[in-house]
């Protein structure tokens, strides 16, 4: 029983071992990436609330007359 045990502490200790040396690093970096764009997306959806400009809108501004005869019946 206790032989298993060892066993078994062992066997998770070179998994854990492994898991770090192996992909950690691309875990890690994938869920800053993530991090990341989720804050991207925040500051762009809730930037002109705090006076953050942003020169998308005034192009889309610009555009907006070419677009608006498509619009039109």
């Amino acid at each position: 029983m206790a032989e298993q045990r060892t066993e078994n502490g062992l066997l998770q200790k070179i998994k854990k071992f492994l898991y770090g040396f192996f992909a950690h690093g691309m875990v890690e970096e994938t869920t800053r990436s993530r991090l990341y764009m989720e804050y991207y997306l925040i500051l762009i959806t809730y930037g002109n609330i705090i006076g953050i400009p942003f020169a998308t809108n005034y192009y889309s501004l610009r555009l907006l007359p070419y677009h608006i005869p498509l619009f039109k019946p």
